[in-house]
């Protein structure tokens, strides 16, 4: 599958949404962010949702301070908003503060995460439709310490949640379609998945149509996979799987396969918060070729010469026999591995090249309390330059 040099502006999206076990834990990434939940993430004509922002400082700190910032939605409507001015599809200028005198005996709120804002969405379509639901900081501010009240500003990340309205069925999936997707068919499981195209309004930067697949409620490991088919190699690819759950340290893992100009070569970058620990092992035939450790960046962690045919997501329970204060704790693995009919040329940051049929990147969240507190994962894939996109959940 060669990639050619053409530049189209057609787009389209497809979201997986698997229900997978996940359980709580603690942030781990150095900058801060802001959560979003959605509850329930399925809804028909008629029903609200509730959503909730939560902050996630960093680890070195001690407690969040204050934030401000937009909650937005790519539909209307908002009916109830515990701060902030209530706009059609927005929430604007949301604050949220906690008071630290510590010389008072003031304490902080340390939970990290912390629920800092809650509302209630209603959508107003009658048809099948993706809700795209952000939280997006303009300020954020953490206490450093427990020994002072003075506040310290962070970089913050927004957070992102999705819900779908109306879904249609397409075989084992459910699939609903965001407002202004126009590509020519995005067949989903056998059935051809069509877009509402509103003429009122532009279309939005990125198209998405969004596929629900339930998955089996699997204690030890949950898995989803899908394969992908287009009529044409796509500029870029990626592939996300947002994670939700009361204490997540990822709000999403994420592989990004970009066109490299006047090459057919495509750099892959991952999507986990700068700074977290990245592990890449490359297989062939089930036996590890290579791989390597690396912090999360904005630089590329490896170059293939074209995509994968089959894309898997998994999260597996690990027990950490070293765990805080020498007592075990149980960590989740997240992983996202794209696998190769034929095998693939893997060119890695030392300009070494590697032969594999397998590539597994992957990372870790710690501080589990019980495999059982279950979460949802939202597998999210977005393409460009591509008119026709073909998806087949792969049964277990």
């Amino acid at each position: 599958m060669k990639l050619s040099q053409r530049k189209h502006g057609s787009r389209a999206a497809i979201a997986l949404l698997a229900f997978a076990g996940i359980a709580s834990s603690n942030a781990l990434a150095q900058t801060a962010s802001l959560g979003v939940d959605v509850t329930p993430k399925i809804l028909v004509s008629g029903q609200s949702a509730k959503v909730g922002v939560r902050a996630h400082f960093p680890i070195e700190g001690y407690a969040f301070a204050s934030s401000m910032f937009d909650v937005l939605a790519s539909e209307p409507a908002w009916t109830i908003a515990s701060s902030g001015a209530i706009a059609g599809d927005k929430v604007l200028n949301a604050f949220a503060s906690q008071v630290h005198n510590p010389f008072l005996g003031v304490l902080a709120d340390s939970s990290n995460p912390l629920r800092v804002w809650s509302g209630v969405f209603k959508p107003t379509s009658e048809g099948p439709a993706l809700v795209q639901i952000s939280a997006v900081p303009s300020s954020f501010w953490y206490y450093p310490s427990d020994m002072t009240s003075s506040a310290a500003p962070a970089s913050a990340h927004p957070g992102v949640a999705w819900l779908m309205v109306n879904p249609i069925r397409a075989g084992a999936a459910a699939a609903a379609p965001v407002q202004g997707t126009a590509v020519d068919d995005v067949v989903v499981d056998g059935r051809i998945i069509t877009a509402r195209v509103d003429d009122l309004l532009p279309p939005p930067p990125t198209p998405r149509i969004l596929v629900g697949l339930l998955l089996h409620a699997v204690q030890k490991v949950h898995v989803g996979a899908v394969r992908i088919g287009f009529d044409e190699s796509p500029q870029s690819f990626s592939v996300a799987v947002q994670v939700d759950g009361t204490n997540l340290p990822h709000e999403s893992l994420s592989l990004n396969f970009t066109e490299i100009e006047s090459s057919s070569a495509l750099d892959v970058r991952s999507g986990f918060p700068i700074g977290t620990n990245v592990q890449v092992s490359l297989l062939r035939n089930g036996k590890p070729v290579g791989g390597f450790n690396t912090p999360s960046s904005d630089t590329p962690l490896f170059r293939v010469d074209r995509l994968p045919e089959v894309l898997t997501s998994s999260a597996e329970p690990v027990i950490d026999r070293a765990g805080s204060g020498g007592k075990p704790s149980i960590q989740v693995a997240l992983g996202m591995s794209g696998a190769y009919d034929e095998p693939v040329r893997v060119h890695l940051p030392n300009g070494s090249i590697l032969i594999a049929d397998t590539i597994h990147v992957g990372s870790r969240m710690r501080g589990v309390n019980n495999l059982k507190q279950l979460g949802v994962g939202i597998h999210a894939y977005t393409v460009e330059g591509a008119r026709t996109m073909t998806i087949e959940p792969l049964r277990p």
